[in-house]
């Protein structure tokens, strides 16, 4: 075995690892646990790997050898019509392994093992609550299938409607996943709706569903195409062995262009720099002890529904965000400078046009379905604002005079400090949503996506107002 092929083969069998430690298997490592993991996928790759590391194929044929009734036979052999001959035999010569120590009778066995299998025991299945079990979770409750598979998808995908055409690469025929969506449609787990000649599907009630499922993983890579990924690589490195350091960047480059669609997001940009063996060799090697390390640089997350709606909510309270922001630097300035008068008409008419923004982001900000949080506390801060103040402060907003009856310093500043208590409220309001949403928010997820707006763009025009009026003083 070459260099390359050790090397590349040590990240490939460190992934492995931790994933059979997820499912049971006896080991060390574990950087998974929040990780969906997809067996038929993790099968395979340990059969590729499983010369390089012997041990390994052995403590998965433990495993399987007392659990294979949660794997899923048919998107077996989907996912081997994509490999090459070799990936081909070293899977055959697992299964016929599988096979002689159990009751399994797994597809495209060789007769009888090419090696003698030691198996340990040590394996067991673990309560099977782990975010990393989703799968096999799922398997338990609806069979080894394309049900249990088809939900894994709904509830791990980000998109929350799929066609039967869009599932395919779950790993089964389209005449299986129309068959599995309808029965589920039936069932009312799934809602359908027809558009144009095909049917469109979407979890009916995705937030129950997860309160019986149990915990999502937080990341769900999609393992069939790093497995692709994996494989076209590996089956270059004995050219790339043999070749000169120009040969050898030529058809490493040329093999990462062809696999470039299956994960844009890391090997894009590599392609971005002119061709060096060593160096995309190098960057490969960082992707797979990042996938080693469960690490997935912030691809292929989970977002649950209570996620996507903090998402859906926090552009509009970035919005009201700026507005607040803008105000509040117009106030600063006009206590900071005392030659505000040489400015005045300026900075009331910016004042204008925030009030005005105000209006019409608090108004959408205030519409938002909050109810979707399910948290009474959260929800009645908003209720007894919109009931309470916000009339108060539209009125306010109303009688700021308009810039052609502003004709002095103090009539600019008297408009200001009549604005100004109703204001206060208002920013108060946001502070106690924004409180009580993180303390939620920290409750539901582990992620933290609360922070202020990188990007607040009001306060800009403020500051540069005031900036051009300092450098003509100087």
């Amino acid at each position: 075995m070459s260099a390359l092929n050790k090397e590349f083969d040590n990240q490939l069998a460190g992934i492995a690892w931790s994933l059979w430690r997820e499912l049971g298997v006896a080991g060390t490592d574990r950087f998974h646990e929040n990780c969906l993991i997809q067996p038929e996928e993790l099968i395979i790759l340990t059969a590729i790997v499983s010369e390089y590391d012997p041990r390994l194929r052995d403590e998965a044929l433990d495993w399987a050898s007392c659990y294979h009734e949660y794997i899923s036979v048919s998107r077996l052999r989907s996912l081997l019509k994509e490999l090459d001959d070799n990936e081909q035999r070293s899977f055959s010569q697992f299964a016929a392994a599988l096979n002689s120590i159990s009751s399994a009778k797994w597809p495209s066995a060789e007769e009888s093992p090419r090696f003698k299998v030691k198996i340990s025991g040590k394996s067991s299945l673990p309560v099977l609550k782990s975010p990393s079990l989703l799968m096999l979770r799922l398997r338990n409750l609806f069979g080894p299938g394309a049900k249990a598979d088809i939900l894994t998808h709904f509830l791990t995908r980000n998109e929350m409607r799929f066609s039967a055409a869009d599932l395919v690469e779950i790993g089964y025929s389209k005449r299986s996943l129309m068959t599995a969506l309808d029965h589920l449609a039936a069932s009312r787990v799934l809602d359908v709706e027809n558009a144009g000649n095909k049917k469109i599907y979407q979890l009916r009630n995705p937030k129950e569903l997860q309160v019986v499922i149990g915990q999502l993983p937080k990341v769900a890579p999609s393992w069939n195409k790093i497995l692709q990924a994996i494989i076209a690589i590996r089956s270059v490195i004995s050219e790339i062995q043999n070749s000169s350091e120009v040969t050898k960047s030529v058809i490493f480059r040329n093999c990462l262009i062809k696999i470039e669609d299956l994960l844009p997001t890391f090997i894009s940009p590599i392609l971005h720099t002119s061709p060096d063996f060593r160096r995309d060799w190098n960057s490969v090697m960082e992707i797979l002890n990042g996938f080693r390390q469960g690490n997935f640089f912030m691809q292929f997350e989970v977002y649950n529904e209570f996620e996507k709606i903090i998402m859906d909510l926090l552009p509009g309270l970035y919005r009201v965000d700026d507005c607040v922001d803008g105000i509040e630097r117009i106030q600063e300035k006009v206590l900071e400078f005392k030659r505000h008068e040489e400015v005045y008409k300026e900075c009331y008419q910016l004042f204008l046009s925030f009030a005005r923004d105000l209006e019409v982001v608090v108004k959408q900000f205030l519409n938002f379905p909050f109810h979707k949080m399910m948290d009474e506390s959260l929800a009645d801060i908003v209720y007894r604002f919109s009931k309470e103040e916000f009339s108060l402060l539209l009125e306010k907003i109303w009688q700021i005079k308009p810039i052609d009856q502003i004709t002095s310093v103090q009539l600019a500043i008297n408009q200001y400090q009549m604005f100004m208590p109703q204001f206060h409220i208002l920013k108060q309001f946001i502070y106690t949503f924004r409180k009580r949403l993180e303390n939620l928010y920290f409750i539901e997820t582990d992620i933290h996506l609360l922070s202020q707006s990188t990007t607040l763009y009001k306060r800009h025009l403020v500051i540069d107002l005031f900036s051009t009026r300092r450098e003509l003083e100087s």
